[in-house]
Order: structure tokens, then C-alpha cells, then sequence
């Protein structure tokens, strides 16, 4: 295993303070982070001197003098050339990693292209190698056969071609961009695929899949309409054993149609006849894989893909037309369960989330900006517009991205991410727009009021200049004044926009899942969300979506008027100042203390157990601040226009 490699390179128990300079951004995965978190170590990302300072001196209030801090640990890692202070210096041990260093024999330029994620996966297939060094061309194809089992030689036809990134995108994979590039020039001038678009299903898994949902429409019309073809032969057998998979898992999408009958069998699991019958059908096949994904949890990825599934089944229970059929207490059981596991969980792992690597995707919230902006740098795109929807959980996002795909004109690669606990706006917002985790800005803690000073400080310290910089929240309809001019504004470059209207649905207090659900629908009639993207889109910027924290529906277990949060939304958490007692809170109420990772450690936060809120008992609300999977788990998309 390379986390191995790496831990013997680094001196863990033998300094306490270890300065790592990682510009390959090897560090950071799942594992070796939490190797040398088991070793006692604080690994810290070091972007800001000041920034750390601060961490440093009053996070683990250690005073001014940096030599008496005892027995704490760090590892700070470094991964760009940034300035560190000498009496920084001056106590830490300097340690070195890189990939030429674990790979000697494989090119670095394209390994530097791979991404973390991979290299552990490079080095199990490497680590016996004992041949010549290898140049570009033949690092990718050691990489290609030994890592993704591909023999771009064995690929002659396009169902060749077809079937094989099928198969590596259904088992998790990512294919890098060099690897994408090196097989869309070997297949794209081939005489046998002259005639299909070889560059656009080679340009990712969201475009791959985007173009997949097209030919599948047209193989499907192609049993009533005789002038109509796909250009995949979806029956051809090495592709046909795939298909009922990717619509249960949802990489495609099923299509309505008006006669069963001349559908083939193994087709049908992709097209809608009898929606009702299809929805069951649907729900039974989730419950089954969420109950048996949370039996074999290892990674945070494998809660995503838990929450990717909840939420499908959220909006099918919300359905007033099916929830009657379903078996309600089996789902509030397996809900019970699933919120219970999230949270053990999250006890043991959530303290080491902020420090996984955000290139390839953010893995918490205030990784985003700084994703955005690597992307920015590493693509060579020059204008951005992150839209944060405040308080849209997954099942939210479900809604309104069938409702972007009814026009198939957006491209949408979807990711998730962990929101700051407890899941509040003004704590999980400004970790957005500041890039900050919340102990760095304790003293604007309890407002949203600085989150535009926040936004233009993070990239105005990129050398952005100030008047590239533009920030707008209070968006309900896409209409405000002032909204057109930002986007044609043609000195702007970055945009941070706060779109409130699924908050103040959950603020108002009145509607319970369903409801909710069928007034995102009805805003989205109005046009106004897909007009304003087609605007920036129009006007040369790179769009993402986010959230701050999602919505859960809670139960309430008794009012309590005291301490910071008692906001009716808000009711899942109580803030107490350390000197004031939150006796009641524990002792009354179902809750507990949240360990208060990465928070400003003046507080502690009290947050309700499993699906109960502090509100008049029995009454049913949604609401947020607590640790369910609804809340902590939102979405982070890239949107893009399809070709």
C-alpha cells in the first residue's frame, strides 16, 4: 500500500512537529490521513501564515510562545510555495514527498495529471516493476492495463469502445483527463470510428452519460418510428448486461413510453409504462441496497452513495400518489437506523474530512472555493459563478435537476460534500464563501453579514483584482435588481450568489415534505432558474451549485428558549457559552454534545438525537442544525452546456 511508503518517509513519533512539503498533494486521502491521525497527529493544510498562526496559538491555546506547546502534534503540509516564518521554521522537522520519488521509473508529468486518488492504486500494479524507465505513451498504457484493464489494442469496433468505459465508469472509476486525451487522439482519425463523436464520449463520465441518455431516447423511439437509429447498439450483449444497472444506480434516466410490448424485455427496466407500479418497484430496489450499503461502510465516498439513495427514496415517499402503498414504518425504522449509524460515524470521522485533498473534488464545504479556483488555474478558464442555495438538501437538488434535464441542454457533474456541523447557515455559509473552516472566523460567527468581505478576501489573496470580485444574496426569482448587470459586467470574474428561496420555504415553518417538494417545483415553472444560467453561461462563465447544509423533517421533543439558535429552522442545536450551563439541554432532552470539530471552542453545541427537534412536542417541522444524513450531505455540481 503506498500509505505505507509514505508513513515510513515520514518521522511520525519521532517529531512532534513535522513541516511536509507535499506538491504532488499525495497526502491526503482518506486513508493516509487517518493513519497519521491515529499516530496523534493533527495533519493541518497550511495556506495562510496568518491564518495557522492563529490556529496555533488560540485554537489550541497554547499563548504566544510556540515552543510551549507540550505534547500536541502537527503535521503541516504545504503544497504550493508558500511563505512560513522562521520561528515556524525554526521548530518544525522538514520532510520532502514526491512522486518521483515512489514512482523513479514512470513519467511525472503524466502522473502529476492523475490525481491522488489513483496513485495507490498505481503503486500496487508498479511496485514489482522492475523494467526500463517508461516515457509518457507507455506510462499511460502500463497505467491502462494494469490499473483499468484496458487494451486500447483489443478495442476495434465502437460497441468496443462503448462497452468499455461503461464498465469502468459502473465500477466507480474515473478515468483522468491525460488518459482521455491520449485515447481520444488514438480513436478519433481511426477509419472505424470516423463517423462517431469519439472526442465527446471521451471528454468525461457526466459527458459520456449525458450522450448515452441521448442514443438510449432514440433506441427506444426506434421500436415505433422506422426512419429513427441510435448510434449504440444498446443490444449488443456486452452492453445490454449493463443497462438495468444504470438506471437502478441512475447514470441514465428511464423514458416514457406509450406500448410495453415492443420494448424487449431486458430493455424495459429503462422506460416508463406504468409509473406507479415503476415507482415501487424503485423504492423496494433503494431500501434494499441502503440497508445493505450501511452493513459494509468504509469510506466516506460509501455515505455518499447512501445519500445519493435516501434522498431518491425522499422524493418518491413524498409522493402522495405512492406513499399510501408503501410500508411507512419499514422506512421510518430503516430512516431511524440510517441516522443513528451516520452519526457513530461521523463521532469517529468527521475531525478528519477538512484535511483531504479538495483538487479533485471538495470534500467539505469550504474546500469549494478553493476547488474552483485549482480548476480555474489547471483548465484555464477565466470567469466562475459558485450559486449557493441556501439550505437545499439532496432530495431538493433531485427535484430541480430532473427539472434542468426535461430540456436536455445542461451537462451536470455532480459530487457531494460535507456541510460544517452544526449544519447552520451562519456557520456552514461562510465556510463556503470564506474557504475557512469556523474556528478561523470565531469572531463573525453568529452573522451572515460578512460573508461578501469573506468571498473578495479569499480571491482577492488569489490576485484577483477587487472589482473582478462580486458577491449577491436575496435571490428568489432571478429577477432582482441588479442580477443582469452583474453577469454582463465585463470586468467580473468571480461571482458569489446566495439563492434564499428554499430557506425561507423551510423558515416559514408551514409545510411538511411533500408540500415542499411541490413548491420547488412550482418556482421552477417560473423559468427564472434556468433563464439566469443560460445568461451566465451565455456570458463566458464556468457555473457550480452548492448548499450550505440541507433540510431534515424532525419531530419536536419539547420547546427550549435558551441558548444561540433558537430559531424555529434552526432547531435541532443550542449554542452555550462555555460559561453557561446546557444541563437542561442534555438532562430533558433527547440530545447530545457535539465534539465540536474545527469550531471556535468558546461554545459548546448541543444537538438533538435522531429525527427530534427542539420544538412543541409532536409537532412535525423541517428544520436543520443538527447530524442527519439530510443535513450534513449536500450537492456540489459543475454545470455545463450540452453540445
Amino acid at each position: 500500500m503506498i500509505e505505507d511508503v509514505i508513513c515510513q518517509k515520514l518521522p511520525l513519533n519521532q517529531d512532534n512537529f513535522i513541516l511536509l512539503y507535499d506538491p504532488d498533494d499525495m497526502v491526503a486521502g482518506e486513508k493516509i490521513v487517518s493513519r497519521i491521525n491515529s499516530c496523534g497527529y493533527t495533519l493541518i493544510n497550511y495556506e495562510d501564515p496568518d491564518v495557522f498562526r492563529f490556529y496555533f496559538e488560540q485554537i489550541l491555546n497554547k499563548g504566544t510562545d510556540i515552543d510551549e506547546t507540550g505534547g500536541d502534534k502537527i503535521i503541516l503540509r504545504l503544497t504550493r510555495n508558500t511563505y512560513v516564518p522562521y520561528d515556524i521554521q525554526s521548530i518544525f522537522q522538514e520532510i520532502r514527498i514526491t512522486i518521483k520519488e515512489i514512482f523513479p521509473g514512470l513519467s511525472y508529468t503524466v502522473l502529476k495529471e492523475m490525481g491522488s486518488g489513483i496513485l495507490n492504486d498505481v503503486y500496487d500494479a508498479y511496485k514489482n516493476y522492475t523494467g526500463l524507465n517508461l516515457g509518457d505513451g507507455e506510462t499511460i498504457d502500463f497505467i491502462l492495463e494494469n490499473v483499468y484493464g484496458i487494451f486500447p489494442d483489443t478495442i476495434l469496433t465502437y460497441e468496443d469502445l462503448i462497452k468499455t468505459l461503461i464498465k469502468i465508469y459502473y465500477c466507480g472509476k474515473e478515468l483522468p483527463e491525460i488518459i482521455l486525451n491520449y485515447l481520444s487522439k488514438r480513436f478519433e482519425t481511426h477509419p472505424d470510428f470516423i463517423n462517431f463523436p469519439v472526442k465527446k464520449i471521451l471528454s468525461g463520465k457526466e459527458s459520456f452519460f449525458y450522450y448515452l441518455q441521448q442514443q438510449w431516447e432514440l433506441y427506444i423511439k426506434s421500436f415505433f418510428e422506422n426512419n429513427i437509429k441510435s448510434d449504440v447498439n444498446f443490444g449488443h450483449a456486452d452492453i445490454r448486461v449493463y443497462m438495468d444497472n444504470l438506471f437502478s444506480e441512475g447514470y441514465l434516466t428511464p423514458v416514457h413510453c406509450h406500448e410495453i410490448q415492443r420494448i424487449p424485455v431486458w430493455a424495459r427496466d429503462g422506460v416508463i409504462y406504468q409509473e406507479f407500479l415503476d415507482k415501487k418497484k424503485n423504492y423496494e430496489e433503494l431500501m434494499e441496497k441502503v440497508r445493505t450499503s450501511l452493513e459494509k461502510v468504509e469510506s466516506f465516498k460509501d455515505w455518499w452513495g447512501i445519500a445519493s439513495r435516501w434522498a431518491e427514496l425522499l422524493v418518491i415517499v413524498s409522493d402522495s400518489n405512492i406513499k399510501k402503498e408503501l410500508d411507512l414504518k419499514e422506512f421510518e425504522k430503516t430512516s431511524l437506523h440510517l441516522e443513528r449509524c451516520f452519526k457513530e460515524w461521523l463521532l469517529e470521522n468527521y475531525g478528519l474530512l477538512s484535511s483531504l485533498s479538495y483538487t479533485a473534488f471538495p470534500v467539505m464545504v469550504h474546500h469549494i472555493p478553493w476547488h474552483i479556483h485549482y480548476r480555474m488555474q489547471k483548465e484555464n478558464f477565466k470567469k466562475a459563478a459558485l450559486i449557493v442555495f441556501d439550505g437545499m438538501s439532496l432530495d431538493n437538488w433531485i427535484i430541480i435537476k430532473r427539472h434542468l434535464n426535461q430540456s436536455r441542454t445542461w451537462i451536470l457533474e455532480e459530487n457531494l460534500c460535507f456541510a460544517w456541523i452544526p449544519t447552520m447557515t451562519y456557520i456552514s455559509r461562510q465556510a463556503i464563501f470564506s474557504g475557512q473552516v469556523p474556528a478561523y472566523f470565531a469572531n463573525t460567527f453568529f452573522s451572515t453579514d460578512n460573508d461578501e468581505n469573506h468571498w473578495k478576501r479569499f480571491w482577492m489573496d488569489k490576485g484577483f483584482r477587487a472589482d473582478a470580485i462580486y458577491y449577491m444574496r436575496n435571490i428568489k426569482h432571478f429577477d432582482e435588481n441588479g442580477l443582469e448587470e452583474l453577469v454582463k459586467n465585463q470586468k467580473a470574474r468571480t461571482l458569489g450568489l446566495v439563492v434564499n428561496m428554499i430557506d425561507d420555504m423551510v423558515h416559514g415553518g408551514q409545510l411538511l415534505l411533500s408540500g415542499m417538494h411541490q413548491d420547488i417545483k412550482l418556482w421552477l415553472k417560473e423559468g427564472g432558474l434556468e433563464r439566469f444560467l443560460l445568461k451566465l453561461s451565455a456570458s463566458g462563465y464556468e457555473i457550480y451549485i452548492t448548499s450550505d447544509h440541507g433540510n431534515v423533517s424532525a419531530v419536536g421533543q419539547g420547546r427550549l428558549q435558551e441558548g444561540f439558535g433558537v430559531d424555529q429552522a434552526e432547531s435541532r442545536v443550542r449554542i452555550y457559552e462555555k460559561s453557561k450551563s446546557h444541563d437542561s439541554a442534555l438532562q430533558t432532552f433527547k440530545a447530545f454534545k457535539w465534539k465540536a470539530y474545527g469550531l471556535p471552542q468558546d461554545y459548546n453545541y448541543i444537538i438533538c438525537d435522531d429525527n427530534f427537534a427542539y420544538g412543541k412536542f409532536n409537532e412535525k417541522m423541517i428544520c436543520h442544525g443538527g447530524t442527519s444524513i439530510e443535513e450534513v450531505i449536500v450537492p456540489f455540481v459543475h454545470v455545463r452546456k450540452g453540445a
